[in-house]
């Protein structure tokens, strides 16, 4: 066989592994910037601020959708952000009201992320299309390449953002649904995805932070009915709801609603992967049947839960 990744690719049964390669051809998700950003809508320009400062990689298109979709945005929002942070702190050093605290909170935590909201799921739907452009066109440049192509069989991307908001720490999400439930919800519908592991993680986003916008309501609701002067019993009070009852049991439903997608991902994934498989050595001569071991990779990744490994 060749040396280097397209040995891997051409040599398909001198090592007797699977039949079919299971090769992502797109660029490596940023990770942990989605998870940067998510923090941005419940700390705002905190987080914000590093990950536009991140200097893009020029052959990574990915990578440049953060700036494409959150600079413009950003440019308004994040001095709006400041400036009433810092007010909020002469408040507080001085002990004077300066804002109403039902215009300082439902702008500052409610308003400006709604905003930030909108253009993450702009960004997932671009990110999404860019996985598939640069699919098809590097599985066709290799083919041309290759003589001899191993079939590969690989599964939808997994929507990153959205599988994050999924999967984020319970308590998290408890602060993301009094704050964001709402927008998040209305630009989930508004921005459908393609691919179906898209539309199933839009489905549980549904499910879990439908529920949260009763939350949104009800802090809207007590902060309209509080003082300056009580704000420390708001903290306070808010921290104390954190250990009550009923957080618990929402933080249990936020678990099972997580490892439940993980679950339905992970079936979807094997699902797509063999269907594809059987696909793809369909077309490849020659078109004998193999069972599923040997026709592709499902081997659990021991780092991740819920993901399976891609080989060659």
């Amino acid at each position: 066989g060749e040396e280097g990744a397209d040995g891997a690719l051409v040599c398909a049964e001198a090592v007797g592994g699977p039949r079919c390669a299971v090769l992502a051809f797109e660029d490596e998700e940023a990770q942990i910037v989605m998870r940067w950003l998510i923090c941005g809508i419940l700390f705002g320009w905190v987080t914000l601020l590093p990950v536009l400062l991140v200097q893009p990689n020029e052959e990574r298109p990915r990578q440049h959708l953060f700036r494409e979709y959150l600079l413009k945005p950003c440019l308004l929002i994040l001095p709006l952000w400041i400036l009433f942070w810092v007010l909020d702190c002469i408040e507080v050093a001085i002990e004077t009201q300066i804002m109403h605290p039902f215009f300082y909170f439902p702008v500052v935590h409610m308003l400006l992320p709604s905003v930030l909201v909108c253009s993450l799921m702009k960004l997932q739907a671009a990110d999404e299309q860019i996985v598939l452009e640069q699919r098809k066109s590097r599985q066709a440049e290799l083919k041309k390449d290759s003589a001899q192509f191993q079939p590969v069989a690989i599964e939808d991307a997994a929507p990153s953002l959205l599988k994050e908001l999924i999967c984020v720490n319970p308590v998290a999400m408890v602060f993301l649904g009094a704050v964001a439930s709402i927008p998040i919800l209305v630009w989930n519908l508004l921005t459908p995805l393609s691919t179906e592991r898209g539309r199933l993680a839009q489905g549980f986003i549904n499910i879990m932070y439908a529920p949260l916008t009763f939350l949104q309501v009800a802090f809207c609701y007590s902060v309209y009915n509080f003082r300056f002067i009580d704000l420390p019993k708001l903290y306070m009070t808010t921290f104390g709801l954190m250990l009550s009852l009923p957080c618990f049991v929402v933080w249990c439903l936020c678990l099972m609603c997580a490892s439940r997608y993980g679950r339905q991902d992970m079936l979807l994934v094997e699902r797509q992967r063999l269907e594809r498989a059987r696909e793809a050595v369909g077309r490849a001569p020659p078109a004998a049947e193999f069972s599923d071991e040997n026709l592709v990779d499902l081997t659990e990744a021991m780092q991740r839960e819920f993901e399976f490994i891609n080989s060659a």
